[in-house]
């Protein structure tokens, strides 16, 4: 008689539950196959789902150049048609945030082409907007926001001092109530694809293609922020400072929460207010103004406002599962993977039966 080696184990034949890791659900729109043995930080996106090196930098570089694009044609189709017949006065509000929204779906495009990975992948984890995470943001950012606003209007009031003779009052041009409420929600339709598109090529593109390469995210935030600012143009010493204390935040958050819906909450809470008031006064107000150009007080009040709202939804972050890191794999993947390894043992072994441990034999007598 000759011992027999044991038998190799028999896969499964049913899957297991295809819930994650403690029944947390599978992320939405990340293919199983592109997902790492560990967990994936929300930087690290572009390295897991795209292999070669190569085509993140390719992609950064066709990103930029559509956005150039789109900022071209809208200037070029402001001198052409100065004045929309339905928007009048806010036609140049209108070109500058439509030629920044138009950036969004190229930068999708771009993504899902040339990087192929999922567009939705530069939005979270989950590969999609998660809409109740951004409610909560908004929650969140709107009274802080509305706060530090109000507090740097009574600091900016309270610490005027310059002597020169105001200008006289000049009309504000306000249009009548009706046709502001249909202009702001022409105008508010862009300025969410504004919003998007800022977040979507700043926290997200830029922060992943610089995270494939780091392993700590502060390289990718810190390289994120500085496009950011670089994005806004030129201003005042405060207001670049301001910029990049943003990015810094909304960066850090992106990769606290795995995703920009904090960002898009903050940006939207800031702009839409700005976006009610330059269009009360679309004579006096500059729609192409940014927060680069702003005064110290402006400064000093939203650099406090967007910290502690940082501090706020990255302490909710911590109380929320599935928010920071991606799931690896699902139990069924596991399972799968496990009986393809072994179906390839048992089929090796069969090939190569000299290469298997052999137990000499015994003589009966």
């Amino acid at each position: 008689m000759h011992n027999q080696p044991p038998p190799l184990p028999t896969p499964p034949t049913t899957a297991p539950d295809p819930a994650g890791p403690s029944g947390l659900p599978t992320p939405i729109g990340l293919p199983a196959a592109g997902m790492a043995d560990e967990p994936v930080a929300f930087h690290r996106m572009s390295r897991e789902l795209t292999p070669r090196w190569w085509r993140t930098v390719a992609a950064v570089l066709v990103v930029f150049l559509g956005v150039l694009a789109s900022l071209m044609t809208a200037a070029v189709a402001l001198n052409f048609q100065p004045r929309l017949p339905l928007l009048g006065d806010y036609t140049l509000m209108a070109y500058t945030i439509a030629g920044v929204a138009v950036a969004l779906p190229i930068a999708m495009l771009t993504v899902k082409t040339i990087e192929r990975r999922p567009a939705g992948s530069v939005l979270s984890i989950a590969g999609r907007i998660r809409r109740r995470w951004l409610a909560v943001c908004l929650a969140v950012a709107a009274p802080t926001v509305l706060t530090g606003m109000i507090s740097g209007f009574v600091i900016e009031v309270l610490t005027h001092t310059s002597d020169v003779e105001p200008a006289p009052t000049q009309p504000s041009g306000w249009p009548g109530f009706g046709p502001y409420l249909t202009t702001v929600t022409i105008v508010a339709v862009f300025l969410i694809g504004q919003v998007t598109a800022e977040e979507y090529i700043s926290r997200g593109v830029i922060l992943q293609s610089v995270g494939r390469f780091f392993r700590s995210p502060w390289p990718a935030i810190g390289g994120q922020a500085v496009v950011f600012a670089a994005l806004h143009g030129p201003g005042t010493v405060w207001g670049v400072l301001l910029v990049l204390t943003m990015g810094v935040a909304l960066g850090w958050l992106a990769v606290v929460t795995g995703g920009i819906e904090a960002g898009i909450a903050f940006h939207l809470a800031v702009n839409f207010p700005l976006l009610l008031l330059t269009a009360a006064m679309p004579r006096l107000a500059d729609p192409t103004a940014n927060a680069a150009g702003v005064g110290w007080q402006t400064a000093a009040t939203q650099g406090l406002t967007v910290a502690v709202y940082a501090t706020i939804v990255g302490l909710l972050a911590t109380k929320t599962p599935l928010l920071r890191l991606l799931a690896p794999r699902t139990k069924a993947v596991t399972a799968h993977q496990q009986a393809s390894a072994a179906a390839a043992h048992h089929h090796d072994a069969q090939r190569h039966p000299s290469d298997q441990p052999q137990t000499p034999a015994r003589s009966t007598p």
